[in-house]
């Protein structure tokens, strides 16, 4: 019994363990276009993109970034919800996921488009 006990306190030692290193992997992935777009944000704040090509090539690098944030979040949830179900069958519980994600969950992500930003006039820089 005590031998059951010490393997039951070593497998969620590990579980804790790939849980702590799953949430700093996901926080590093998450925090990159985060940074992203703040950086793209206070350029233009600042004033450092003077002509519309320059606010063009911004908007396009925030929207990207932004498309990245939301595809690893979705990504994220996806797999918070496969692990519930796993472990609601480990209960005898009949997974919830077969029909409402699995039409769409091995599908590539669709291409992006490009978008078009209304006319920009730069910010008053009046004192």
């Amino acid at each position: 019994m005590l031998a059951w006990i010490d393997t039951a306190f070593q497998a969620r030692a590990a579980a804790e363990a790939r849980t702590r290193r799953f949430f700093a992997d996901a926080s590093h992935e998450l925090r990159t276009p985060l940074v992203g777009i703040k950086g793209y944000t206070d350029l233009y704040h600042m004033g450092a993109l003077p002509t519309r090509a320059d606010v063009n090539q911004t908007m396009t690098r925030i929207a990207a970034e932004s498309e990245r944030l939301t595809r690893l979040v979705e990504e994220m949830l996806l797999l918070a919800r496969i692990d519930e179900d796993a472990a609601g069958a480990d209960r005898g519980r009949e997974p919830s996921f077969a029909l409402d994600l699995a039409p769409w969950t091995c599908a590539p992500s669709p291409p992006t488009r490009s978008t078009t930003y209304e006319p920009w006039t730069p910010p008053d820089r009046s004192p």
